[in-house]
């Protein structure tokens, strides 16, 4: 009597559905999917987890096949030896039993053509996620046998844009296409357990948009009345719920106005006046009689009001003619500072940027990235303390509001998402200190990684390979003089190193930027540095394809500031030299001032703007 050790190689079975329950598995190294009836993977099981115990114990058939995902490590109980661990340990058989008769009994009220064995895998898959790990053991029985499990084929959809939202879906195996109302993908949901179909059944409305499979797909299935029961038992599963909810309804809505692009805009106007009439018959209707439909009570009724309102405001915010317009048919967007109601004057006549938030920061912010496919930002950066800022931005109903913050040793100066997934969406920031990090945005106590990646200051950063083709890579460059290319999944050392030659003068490496990435095998970077040289590396073979030198641009002689004591600055315009009288010159009194003017510093991208400093701590910016 022992027990054995198992190897499996990728799809081996291990048991067959029908099998005599002679043995029990534990899983050492590896994966294992389950094989339902359609010979469809419907679930992982990875090391840690246990399978075979319930036929044993239940004296039943196997109800499922087992199969290895990749090389699997087994250890294999047989009967007789879980029999004696029994006896010996009167303790671990109540409690072996009790779990099989408990798990046998719940799952008999369910519909009996379910399989006992999918109600074993969706309590065990169900504690890997953590938006169920704070439940109670009981709960996650309840959940498990309430789901129903569904298998999708690459292209089939799993819920369909203007459905009727009857249940919530956990993504166990696969991924899935999220389509928008537009036909656009704006989204990708990976398993094991992503979830979506919260929206509709929070907000009440029909699905937002269509999940299509992308691969082999396997769900579990929450009924919307289980969904509400679920929220209200556990406030703060209900909260991270709702929080994705409103999150994905401010994407929609967003996608809508977007839609409304300028060629559709006088269209947009001229349906919005022929209907405003309609729509105002409609509000007033709400105020002095029943809806049509029935009476929905106060709160629909106030929802119904604030719908209809919003649509007038919209109307008259994006779309609305002034009366000289109207005879030319001018299209018109709302200006900054516009009252709601008051004739919008504006023209397409050149391009215009319209501010729709504004924030101040406690911080120099160095860099700003959106988070992907979210309404939500990232903004990292220096306190004046000299620690490092990370600050999680959200919009939400017109307002900008934060949801994450941290504050870190050192500062940040760069960051990218470009090598995560969608599903994860960590991002990489690299520091003052040299030092290259990535972060889970939802966790932001301690990075996920973190590398002493170069001796200096990481002046900049790019991602590739996290949502398209070839491995996931982020480059660094510093003022060291050195770019560097690192695989997130072998984060011990770079893959690639690129360094001064052994003569060169060591430049300060500004920008890096991956390129040539649409397959797995071709992959280039390319790396700007201080003195305007720009290299082209081939990272497949390693070696230089191409450099030039784009110079810092000629600047001529243009100015020469000095200041002095008693608050006098005096400018001499070089370009003029007159072979008696010298440089053209003017002066300035800074005024109500008596005090030296230490500096005098020009733009540098503006020579006719300068800023001086004096002794008493004032700046003055002139033109």
């Amino acid at each position: 009597m022992s027990i054995e050790t198992m190897t499996y190689n990728h799809g081996e079975i291990i048991i067959n559905k029908g099998d005599l329950s002679d043995c029990m598995f534990f899983i050492v190294q590896g994966t294992v999917e389950v094989i339902g009836k359609d010979d469809l993977p419907h679930a992982d099981m990875n090391s840690g987890q246990f399978f075979g115990e319930i036929g044993i114990i239940m004296d039943m058939k196997r109800t499922a096949c087992i199969r290895a995902k990749d090389e699997c490590h087994l250890l294999k109980l047989n009967k007789a030896v879980i029999d004696q661990v029994c006896k010996e340990y009167p303790e671990v058989q109540k409690k072996i039993k009790d779990t099989a008769h408990e798990r046998y009994t719940l799952c008999s009220k369910k519909d009996s053509k379910i399989e006992q064995f999918d109600l074993e895998v969706t309590e065990q898959s169900l504690i890997k996620l953590d938006l169920f790990r704070s439940l109670e053991n009981s709960m996650l029985k309840e959940l498990a046998i309430s789901m129903v499990r569904k298998s999708y084929n690459p292209k089939e959809k799993i819920v369909v844009c203007g459905d009727p939202s009857d249940s919530m879906f956990f993504l166990a195996t696969g991924d899935a296409n999220v389509i928008s109302e537009f036909g656009e993908i704006v989204d990708v949901a990976s398993g094991p357990f992503s979830w979506f179909g919260e929206v509709g059944i929070l907000q009440d409305v029909p699905r937002t948009a269509t999940v299509e499979a992308k691969s082999n797909c396997s769900v579990y299935k929450l009924a919307k009345i289980q969904v509400i029961e679920l929220i209200k038992k556990y406030p703060d599963i209900g909260d991270i719920i709702k929080s994705t909810a409103d999150a994905r309804m401010q994407q929609y809505l967003m996608r809508s106005v977007l839609a409304i692009n300028q060629k559709d805009i006088f269209t947009f106007y001229i349906t919005m006046q022929l209907a405003q009439p309609l729509l105002e018959t409609s509000l007033n209707g709400l105020s002095t009689g029943p809806h049509i439909e029935g009476n929905i009570g106060s709160r629909g009724e106030k929802r119904e009001k604030n719908a209809v309102r919003t649509a007038l405001n919209f109307a008259g915010q994006t779309a609305q003619c002034s009366k000289s317009n109207q005879n030319t048919k001018k299209i018109v967007r709302p200006q900054p500072g516009t009252r709601r109601g008051e004739p919008i004057k504006m023209t397409l006549d050149k391009p215009q940027i319209v501010v729709h938030l504004q924030k101040s920061l406690p911080f120099t912010a160095y860099d700003v990235k959106w988070i992907p496919s979210s309404a939500k930002f990232v903004v990292i950066g220096q306190h004046s303390r000299g620690s490092g800022a990370l600050n999680v931005y959200e919009l939400n109903n017109g307002s900008l509001n934060l949801v994450g913050e941290a504050e870190k040793e050192n500062p940040f100066k760069c960051g990218t998402f470009g090598a995560s997934t969608l599903h994860d969406r960590h991002f990489a920031t690299g520091d003052f200190s040299g030092k290259l990090c990535l972060w889970d945005l939802s966790r932001l106590e301690v990075p996920i990684f973190s590398i002493d990646a170069h001796d200096q200051i990481i002046n900049c950063i790019d991602g590739c390979g996290g949502m398209n083709a070839g491995p996931p890579e982020i480059a660094t460059g510093s003022r060291d003089g050195v770019v560097k290319v690192w695989d997130v999944r072998q984060r011990d050392r770079p893959v690639a190193k690129i360094s001064p030659a052994k003569d060169d003068n060591i430049r300060d490496t500004w920008t890096v930027a991956f390129g040539n990435s649409y397959n797995d095998d071709e992959r280039v970077i390319c790396a700007g540095y201080d003195n305007g040289d720009v290299k082209m590396f081939d990272l497949r073979n390693l070696k230089l394809i191409w450099e030039t030198n784009v110079k810092n641009g000629d600047i001529r002689m243009n100015k020469l500031m000095i200041s002095t004591l008693e608050a006098n600055i005096f400018a001499f315009d070089l370009r003029t030299q007159h072979p008696k009288e010298g440089f053209a010159s003017t002066s300035i009194k800074e005024k109500d001032k008596n005090e030296t003017v230490w500096t005098v510093q020009h733009l540098p991208q503006n020579r006719e703007i300068f800023i001086s400093s004096g002794g008493t701590g004032g700046l003055s910016l002139y033109k």
